[in-house]
């Protein structure tokens, strides 16, 4: 809870008076986003400037991660598009580095968009159609006669005679599906001569992991940071969310 000040008002009308005090201690300006200022208070606490630049190199790190995979990756799908059939996974390296390289089946957790459809209809790369989710409660014919034609036609008919029942009464009742990448369609990209256009749709069907492995000690390590960090331009001053 914080303190508590107490306001006295003073006779004199013409001196004047505070009713908002303000807290003790030394000020700083803040500028914040729209120009307005305010005040806060300056505290010092051992281990701020630490932290912050921890959460530099933390930022630099992930920064410099995403940037290295998203090269490594590139380079690993011009590998595969170059290669005239399905090639098998391979082990990347550069010095003390080794790297697991691996095309996989992009996952049927993850459905294809419109987009997608579009570019792999364009190349005829097959696909998977499957069902999601719980179709909603309702009546239903059992699904053991749902393909007797025959009698469909005769409740058909009989329901006609029964005066007062609207048309819609009986719905078709399908499941929501989604379109999924099948072992095929990996297959069907290989087929292609253009190492282009097989690098186009290996980025829809397939997606490229790395595992990578550093044999060396910690210093080792630490030196090979040091330079990542002196080389990669990244902004320092970036304020903490």
């Amino acid at each position: 809870m914080g303190k508590v000040v107490q306001l006295r008002h003073r006779d004199d009308e013409d001196e004047e008076r505070n009713f908002f005090p303000r807290p003790k201690g030394n000020t700083r300006k803040v500028v914040k986003k729209g120009g307005k200022r305010s005040e806060k208070q300056e505290i010092e606490i051992e281990g701020v400037e630490e932290f912050a630049v921890v959460k530099i190199i933390e930022r630099a790190i992930i920064s410099i991660s995403e940037t290295l995979a998203a090269q490594i990756k590139d380079e690993m799908a011009d590998h595969f598009a170059s290669c005239l059939s399905k090639p098998p996974n391979f082990t990347g390296v550069e010095n003390k580095a080794r790297a697991s390289c691996e095309m996989r089946k992009r996952s049927s957790r993850s459905a294809l968009n419109d987009l997608e459809i579009e570019l792999l209809d364009k190349y005829n790369i097959p696909y998977d159609e499957v069902e999601i989710g719980d179709a909603p409660t309702t009546y239903i014919i059992n699904p053991d006669y749902k393909d007797n034609e025959k009698l469909i036609r005769k409740v058909n008919e009989a329901l006609q005679s029964v005066r007062g029942i609207p048309n819609d009464f009986i719905q078709l009742q399908e499941p929501p599906t989604q379109f999924i990448v099948s072992d095929d369609s990996i297959n069907s990209v290989f087929k292609k001569t253009s190492p282009g256009i097989k690098k186009k749709l290996l980025a829809v069907v397939a997606t490229m992991a790395i595992k990578p492995r550093f044999e060396g000690n910690a210093k080792v390590v630490a030196r090979a940071a040091k330079e990542l960090l002196e080389n990669f331009d990244f902004d320092a001053s970036k304020d903490e969310d």
